[in-house]
């Protein structure tokens, strides 16, 4: 299953008056590993647009995953990931959309 994500992120320690936003479209494309006879057998692949950059999470040991809630799921894992925290982005705004 394939979904798209537009999140925008923003530095929280910008100053007033100067803009720190990065907006990205993301390809997040869920997979089934039937060989593996580990956990729930589900990566996920996140890329770019250009796929210049990727990033494979395994998820089959990952209890916060619930399969029939992966939009649910990426919000929350967008908005862990950018927390805004140790020097983190924050996420402004984010769309998932099934692709």
């Amino acid at each position: 299953m394939n979904y798209k994500m537009t999140v925008t992120i923003t530095n929280p320690k910008t100053p007033d008056g100067m803009c720190s936003d990065l907006t990205m479209n993301l390809k997040c494309c869920f997979s089934i590993d039937r060989r593996t006879p580990y956990g729930n057998k589900t990566y996920l692949l996140i890329t770019d647009e250009q796929h210049n950059h990727e990033l494979l999470l395994d998820l089959r040991y990952d209890t916060t995953y619930n399969p029939e809630k992966k939009t649910e799921w990426l919000e929350q894992w967008a908005r862990g990931y950018w927390n805004g925290e140790n020097g983190a982005y924050i996420v402004k705004s984010l769309s998932v959309v099934e692709a």
